[in-house]
């Protein structure tokens, strides 16, 4: 395990500088946020990156690669529904690719919370039961916690098999699916909620009808 420190607590001082000041300090390598070096990362020469390069080998740690890669330029947005953002940030982060690669890092951390947050209500969670039984609270609990913001849902039982299907020794216990859907009423989810079974045994149709039943006969009145 190596150790690096970023080089923003440093954002006023050239990189070529932070990377002395973290070899005396005792660190193995510097990670760099782009926009303190440059505004937009075209705007540092081939001339730049291959002093920067030298500078971090000869203070002896290594650019161990990018962050805060949207800060700059201004006008960036990794999720936006606008179409002419989205290329112009894809266009950014091909280049900030390149510049990368130049400076020899071989990591790209996308945060810039403020440029890749999620606008709602496009983007959002979807619920799988399966998934659902191996999560530390519960179905039900976890129902409770996150159903408020599910889009939508995936019913299964956690062994795989499709709702109301037989279970075999191995399988687990059977689902509280009164308790599933009451939770799920509970917390004000009103959208979808579909078969998503992953064992279609003895045959797709049988499966699909089973569930169908036994989601009908647990709906709440």
């Amino acid at each position: 395990m190596k150790l690096a420190t970023c080089n923003e607590p440093w954002r006023d001082t050239p990189v070529e500088e932070v990377f002395q000041i973290a070899a005396r300090i005792g660190f193995d390598g510097v990670e760099v946020a782009p926009f303190t070096i440059a505004d937009h990362v075209d705007d540092v020469s081939a001339d730049r990156r291959k002093r920067i390069v030298k500078a971090a080998a000869d203070a002896g740690v290594a650019m161990t690669g990018l962050h805060w890669l949207f800060v700059s330029p201004k006008g960036l947005h990794l999720t936006t529904p606008d179409d002419a953002v989205r290329q112009k940030t894809a266009d950014y982060l091909e280049a900030l690719v390149h510049f990368c690669g130049d400076l020899g890092g071989t990591v790209m951390t996308l945060g810039s919370p403020n440029q890749r947050n999620i606008e709602p209500p496009n983007i959002d969670i979807m619920l799988d039961i399966k998934a659902m039984g191996s999560m530390p609270d519960g179905i039900v609990e976890t129902i409770r916690r996150f159903g408020g913001r599910a889009r939508h849902v995936h019913a299964n039982h956690p062994s795989g098999k499709g709702v109301g299907m037989p279970l075999a020794e191995g399988d687990g216990e059977p689902l509280d699916v009164n308790a599933i859907l009451k939770a799920l009423v509970q917390t004000g989810f009103d959208r979808w909620v579909s078969l998503e079974p992953f064992d279609y045994k003895p045959d797709p149709a049988t499966v699909a009808q089973v569930g169908l039943k036994t989601l009908k006969a647990a709906m709440p009145a």
